[in-house]
């Protein structure tokens, strides 16, 4: 999947080709369709690798973040696996030339992972409640400013004006910095309660991939 991922990467879904897939793969048509009955079957396989890859990669670097369970260790943690996935780049963007006609497909990837799961919003007043996030902060204004700031942090290279940008890692931490200064009671975060939560939203993530796997598996016939 890692040639099909930097096809999809490089050229988009709709002008990737199968030909194109088996010939970076090394392998014939027949296999790829012993494996995927499609090319869509395809993208979601490469889409639920990164998520799992992402969410065990985020889990592992909180669990051993000197400010784990604080908002901004949050943040930084979100922004460096960001950083670390083209895919998840354009993922979270929902990148339309990445994406291509998969995105009108009804119950496409999207539809379907993003369904019963708790909102940005959702997961800021839970942090809020149990004392990570300050209690005058509105939640839903500050999970909008988050999702600007990945969306942007994932864009800003589409608007030329990377040559002034400082180095990324100086950007992640002084968005973290900022973040916590912004967001954090002034009597500073119940930590462990943020571990807490962080270990139940990561659990309910890795399930809802797991599912996806299961459902991709079972409709490829593998």
């Amino acid at each position: 999947m890692r040639e099909a991922s930097g096809l999809f990467v490089r050229l988009g879904f709709d002008k990737t080709t199968i030909s194109d897939i088996t010939r970076a793969a090394g392998i014939s048509k027949g296999a790829f369709y012993l494996a995927f009955p499609n090319k869509e079957a395809l993208l979601e396989a490469v889409l639920i690798r990164e998520m799992e890859a992402h969410l065990a990669h985020s889990q592992a670097a909180m669990a051993e973040h000197p400010r784990g369970g604080s908002i901004g260790a949050m943040y930084e943690v979100a922004l460096r696996a960001l950083d670390a996935s083209p895919v998840m780049a354009v993922l979270i963007r929902r990148d339309g030339e990445f994406f291509g006609r998969y995105l009108r497909q009804p119950g496409n990837f999207f539809e379907r992972y993003g369904s019963g799961q708790l909102t940005r919003g959702e997961i800021l007043a839970w942090l809020q409640q149990v004392g990570v996030v300050r209690r005058d902060v509105d939640p839903a204004v500050a999970a909008h400013v988050m999702n600007l700031i990945s969306v942007g942090w994932v864009t800003i290279g589409e608007i030329g004006v990377v040559d002034a940008a400082p180095p990324a890692e100086d950007v992640i931490v002084g968005l973290a910095a900022m973040m916590d200064r912004a967001l954090s009671p002034d009597e500073g975060p119940d930590r462990e309660a943020g571990m807490r939560v962080l270990t139940e939203l990561y659990a309910s993530a890795r399930e809802r991939v797991q599912a996806l796997l299961e459902e991709a598996t079972t409709r490829s016939g593998a």
